[in-house]
């Protein structure tokens, strides 16, 4: 609405006025991003003119942080408000990501999106590799939404018309679990050639195993499934793949999508610092008095048996079509 496009205007605004270190030009120029793509949206488009002003904030932010030397944070946030329509140069800003925390496996995902934006095979295998040597994964993207909270409380604790403008619009961009779901480990399975790459494949999905994101356990539990050779490990990611949906489904339940602007209000608000955290939902769950983990008759959808093969019972009771060589794992 205009109202909170005018609220997310006033606190790019203040990031850059009244605070200005380079964290709050980075999380400005996200905001003027977001700003640019509600305003060029259809319904708005007539009611508004400069168009492409938020864009240009939003670009002279960027390169403004860069020129200052940020922190990994810092960078992670400028890379993720990079419009390379406006001349953007993301890979030397994901180069300053590998080379700051060459361990985290989110920041070789960010290498991997560029390398299939431009079609590098070269890139891809390299940035896979980075994948499977890493040692852990921080979604710094995640961390985005945490501190828009703190500068908000800062900004206007008590301003809940500002909070609801903060909720209306997704701070976190395209998950980029996403950007390894759709490389070359998408179209593999234990038969494939490249044993080499099959290996680094499952080993960059098992450093995401370890991640608290809901929609990153829903991917690496396919991945993993679809790459172990091994039963046990087979039936160990389908198990999680079931939690992961069952964590979804709560996760959603409370939430009127889309139309229910006072069910939206209040679903952001708890969950403001928190979205799609499995602690959180499994915390949120045993505060209900419900299982933390799928119980044994939560019923999964007949598209995701279907990616699991299943026929009638589950994958634990040994009844499973062997769909070897397909494609388990489907776009999200």
């Amino acid at each position: 609405t205009h109202q909170h496009i005018a609220g997310i205007q006033e606190m790019a605004d203040w990031l850059v006025k009244e605070d200005g270190s380079p964290k709050a030009k980075a999380l400005a120029a996200n905001l003027y991003l977001v700003l640019h793509e509600h305003v060029n949206a259809p319904f708005l488009e007539r009611e508004h003119d400069g168009l492409c002003e938020f864009q240009k904030q939003a670009a002279s932010l960027v390169g403004q942080v860069m020129k200052e030397h940020p922190d990994l944070r810092t960078t992670a946030y400028a890379d993720l408000a990079c419009d390379e329509k406006s001349g953007c140069d993301r890979p030397s800003m994901v180069k300053r990501l590998t080379d700051q925390d060459p361990r985290n496996a989110y920041v070789w995902l960010r290498a991997l999106r560029i390398a299939q934006a431009t079609e590098n095979s070269i890139d891809e295998r390299f940035a896979i590799k980075g994948l499977a040597a890493s040692q852990y994964i921080d979604n710094l993207q995640k961390n985005l939404e945490i501190d828009f909270s703190g500068f908000l409380k800062k900004y206007s604790p008590d301003d809940s018309a500002l909070l609801e403008s903060f909720d209306s619009v997704s701070l976190n961009q395209y998950p980029s679990i996403f950007f390894l779901a759709r490389s070359s480990c998408r179209t593999l399975s234990t038969t494939s050639m490249d044993q080499e790459l099959v290996n680094d494949c499952r080993q960059a999905a098992m450093v995401f195993a370890q991640s608290d994101d809901l929609t990153t356990a829903n991917v690496t539990s396919r991945l993993l499934y679809r790459l172990s050779a091994d039963g046990a490990d087979r039936k160990s990611a389908y198990k999680s793949f079931r939690n992961s949906r069952w964590w979804s489904d709560s996760y959603h339940s409370e939430a009127d999508f889309p139309g229910n602007q006072k069910s939206w209000a209040a679903w952001g608000e708890k969950w403001r610092g928190k979205r799609e955290s499995i602690s959180a939902i499994q915390a949120d769950l045993a505060s209900r008095g419900m299982p933390i983990i799928a119980p044994d008759d939560y019923e999964l959808s007949d598209y995701d048996k279907k990616q699991f093969g299943l026929i009638d019972t589950d994958l634990e009771a040994g009844v499973a079509e062997d769909l070897a060589g397909q494609e388990y794992l489907q776009p999200l």
